[in-house]
């Protein structure tokens, strides 16, 4: 229900602007300087925190109010003008729902300076000041670590924790010893003090936001080198794994010089730390100076599938990106994060594409992001990319693929628009105007305004304010005669996964650029449509045209029939581009669940693609016929079904085989993984033999090369679907000796393939236990969401275990992947159960995502209703 608030039940949507406040701190005290010194030891959890924190008073006020979680204070005093006043750390006023302290104090408008010494816990939530265990010969080490994004710096320090209170900050930690003490500085000097304990001081930051400090204290080994223009670089790992984080140092050594060129700012500290946790939320978070990394972020060896090294070399040209986009530059309020992720995802593609052009990355992003942000922007229960975000527990909900790949994909469209070069000068001039600062949307479409002269914020900013994006119609008018142009007529409506929208849900107009590839001319036509029509002349010999030519636009395309018969010719005689390919296998599924187009329609398409060798859009077409998993399961046509796919990927198969070779290409070792995923899904004889071939080389010796990286998940899930209890036990031996974090996750994959009830439950029991990480169980539920047979047993579970659950994991990271185990449901019984479920158990910061897979179970119900008999007629028929 879109008129109520979910955590403010009498909020209506028309009131929010005027009634809600966002949930801020006051402004008439603002901290410039922290200086905080940090107490460790290596016999608990626990620390100490001794804080000063100059201060600028902007008005006359009665109390200073900060951000303040799970911090137990012991005496704290306010100086102004050489007045002290002592308060008695009981007597400071805490405020757990709102997290903030507030201490009685008359101050004048002028200086002051805040002291606070306090207590807190290294906890194990991975947020905050944190702990990370690994072991190393059979002894349980721990690493103190932190991850303060978006609202925890609160819990390791008094602060104001919001992006735009920016100050510098100067640190000094003691800690025992034997132990490595990073943090975003370097380190000024080192003291011992009593027993075996050291103190290191830190250099002093530049102005930043608290969400990006960071310090780490572990035993840890490490590599440096530095850059073509002077930066050191440093990347540390437990001891042991050093070896693995060798391309991740050079990948960076290489990408934070081409960014200093990119943007023309040279990277503004002496030093950039990359550092891999074994306990890690996220894949990875930007600290400045100090970024860190879940292992599998990080490591990257001579054997690494493509699909992971392409991982790695993303996550970090991300993370570096955020140096300048994030770090530098900061969003005003979270409501802007896509000014920090839409900018880092769409940059770190530039950077992909400097160090590997063979890696043909746009083509993936149009396969991965821009498909993740179409089909989540297609839901009625999707969000403006820029939201208004009143309450920190809100702010959980919009770190999803909206602010992430929508956020790119616009920048894309509009860098694609006014051509590169206009482009990233309009980026630099954006940067340099807000360089230690805060900026908001606005300020980008200004400064792309005055270089382009365009007016690029009337074009752009309907699709950052309102959600949702256009389906663009495309009908041939009857041509009179043989020698009369071609025209097309094109009419735009808003798009929904589910299909037609009504009248009341289609006011919006958008500006729409699009560019036209024509069969016989050598350059696009460009046009800028700004209506709800547009008609367009073609020559009368037009074999075919294709429109959102390089998929550059956030739009969808629909051709009538003639457009469709000559998009299938063209594709027959290999006239367009990879990327327009793929861009047409995302618009053709996307149309068959929608409901434009039957499964039949697309099938009769993809006939054509039987002699493609492109692997990205083998893994688009790929995740397409898997999608229609649930019609094809209820029309009862599994085998004819099957029997298209093997007759489809026939002669790919051929070509790339089942084993690494030679001759391969980073693009063949991912193109053999997406093939052998769907043929082991089928069951095709000859690929289900090798597999078993495989597992057994495998029990033999597990990391030999029989089995490459790139073959192993189809391998493992072929095994774990007809699994029993000495497989399963398998898996988890090797799940707990694996040296190679990627084949860890792969393992975690699979364990949702089984089809055996009682496998599956006590998968799940171990996906819940101390013997993985808690960090895993993101994978373990990846695994259920392709698996219809465990859907019913996954909801089960979900429904006994959810007081347990909601306790153990955060639901920023974990708990809303966790609930989607029940998204695989394909009946309107089970989605009224799963909502029943959901509104029994509201969550802050859970109600979109919930809303989301209810509304995905319902979109399934509609297609198996609307296309099971069509489907099953035509599969018989060919």
């Amino acid at each position: 229900n879109d008129s109520e608030h979910p955590l403010y039940p009498n909020y209506t949507m028309s009131d929010e602007k005027e009634n809600r406040q966002r949930v801020a701190l006051p402004t008439d005290v603002s901290p410039v300087h922290y200086d905080l010194k940090l107490v460790t030891n290596a016999n608990d959890f626990k620390f100490s925190g001794d804080l000063t924190v100059e201060l600028l008073v902007s008005e006359a006020t009665d109390k200073i109010v900060f951000h303040s979680a799970e911090i137990e204070y012991v005496k704290v005093s306010v100086t102004q003008n050489d007045k002290l006043t002592q308060i008695d750390g009981s007597s400071v006023v805490l405020n757990a729902e709102e997290q903030t302290a507030t201490i009685d104090v008359s101050l004048q408008k002028g200086k002051a300076v805040l002291h606070i010494s306090y207590n807190g816990d290294i906890n194990d939530k991975l947020a905050g000041f944190y702990r990370s265990k690994w072991t190393q010969d059979g002894v349980t080490k721990y690493i103190r670590t932190t991850q303060f994004e978006p609202t925890d710096a609160r819990k390791a320090l008094p602060c104001w924790d919001e992006p735009a209170r920016k100050a510098t900050f100067s640190l000094s930690i003691t800690a025992p010893k034997n132990l490595t003490v990073v943090s975003n500085m370097p380190a000024l000097s080192t003291v011992d003090v009593d027993g075996d304990l050291k103190c290191v001081h830190f250099d002093k930051t530049p102005i930043m936001s608290t969400y990006l400090l960071a310090w780490v204290i572990g035993e840890f080994e490490s590599l440096e080198d530095h850059t073509s223009t002077g930066t050191l670089i440093r990347v540390f790992t437990v001891p042991g794994s050093v070896s693995k984080a060798k391309y991740a140092l050079n990948v960076a050594v290489k990408v934070l010089p081409f960014y200093e060129k990119l943007f023309d700012i040279k990277y503004p500290l002496p030093k950039l730390d990359m550092i891999a946790i074994p306990d890690f939320s996220a894949a990875a978070m930007e600290n400045w100076g100090l970024v860190t990394y879940r292992e599998m972020a990080m490591f990257c060896e001579e054997n690494s599938s493509g699909r992971f090294r392409e991982f790695v070399t993303m996550c970090i040209s991300h993370e570096l990106a955020h140096q300048w986009f994030g770090n530098l530059v900061t969003m005003e309020w979270w409501s802007q994060l896509w000014l920090n992720e839409g900018f880092a995802q769409f940059i770190q593609f530039k950077a992909m594409e400097f160090l590997n052009p063979e890696w043909n990355v746009y083509e993936g992003f149009v396969g991965t992001d821009l498909e993740r942000a179409l089909t989540l922007d297609g839901l009625k229960n999707s969000h403006p990319i820029e939201t208004e975000v009143f309450h920190p527990k809100e702010i959980s909900e919009i770190f999803d693929s909206i602010s992430y790949a929508k956020g790119c994909s616009v920048l894309r469209m509009c860098h694609e628009y006014l051509g590169a070069e206009v482009f990233m000068k309009g980026i630099r001039s954006y940067l340099n105007s807000a360089l230690y600062s805060n900026a908001v949307t606005t300020d980008l479409w200004h400064h792309l305004d005055t270089v382009s002269g365009k007016n690029v914020s009337s074009f752009m900013s309907v699709y950052t304010l309102k959600m949702g994006y256009p389906i663009i119609h495309v009908t041939e008018v009857e041509q009179p005669s043989a020698d009369d142009p071609l025209v097309i007529r094109l009419k735009q409506n808003r798009f929904f996964n589910a299909g037609k929208p009504t009248e009341e849900e289609d006011q919006i107009i958008w500006k729409v650029p699009i560019l036209l590839a024509v069969s016989n001319e050598s350059n696009y036509r460009e046009y800028l449509m700004t209506e709800r029509e547009l008609s367009i002349e073609l020559p009368s010999n037009t074999k075919w045209y294709k429109l959102n030519t390089k998929a550059s636009g956030v739009f969808r395309v629909n051709y009538d029939t003639k457009g469709r018969h000559r998009i299938k010719a063209a594709l027959k005689s290999k006239e367009l581009m990879p990327i327009d390919r793929i861009n047409i296998v995302s618009d053709l599924s996307a149309m068959a669940k929608a409901g434009y187009l039957s499964i039949a329609d697309v099938l009769d398409i993809f006939q054509v693609f039987d002699s493609e060798d492109n692997q990205a859009v083998w893994a688009l077409i790929t995740q397409a016929l898997l999608s229609f998993d649930a019609v094809i399961s209820h029309a009862k046509c599994r085998e004819q079904f099957n029997s298209f796919v093997e007759n489809l990927y026939r002669n790919i198969y051929k070509r790339v085989g089942w084993n690494r070779r030679k001759t391969d290409t980073h693009q063949t070792h991912k193109l053999r993984g997406s093939i052998l995923s769907i043929l082991c899904s089928i069951e095709q004889s000859d690929v289900v033999s090798a597999a078993k071939d495989g597992y057994q080389s495998l029990i033999k010796d597990f990391d030999s090369d029989l089995v490459s990286k790139d073959t192993r998940l189809p391998v493992f899930k072929l095994i774990m679907k007809s699994a029993g209890k000495d497989d399963l036990n398998q898996m988890k031996k090797w799940i707990a000796s694996a040296s190679d974090p990627q084949d860890q996750t792969l393992l975690l994959i699979s364990l949702g393939s089984a089809e055996n009830p009682e496998i599956l439950k006590e998968v799940l029991a171990y996906g819940t236990s101390d013997e993985i990480r808690d960090q895993d169980i993101i994978w373990i539920v990846a695994g259920f969401l392709t698996n219809p047979a465990a859907s019913q047993i996954a909801f089960d579970w979900l429904k006994t275990n959810f007081v347990s659950l909601k306790e153990k994991y955060p639901a920023f990271s974990f708990l809303q992947r966790i609930v989607g185990v029940a998204q695989s449901f394909s009946t309107h019984e089970k989605a009224n159960e799963v909502e029943q479920f959901f509104q029994d158990n509201e969550i802050a910061g859970m109600i979109r995502p919930m809303q989301r897979i209810v509304e995905t179970i319902r979109l399934q119900a509609d297609w198996v209703d609307r296309d099971s008999e069509s489907t099953r007629n035509w599969l018989k028929a060919h």
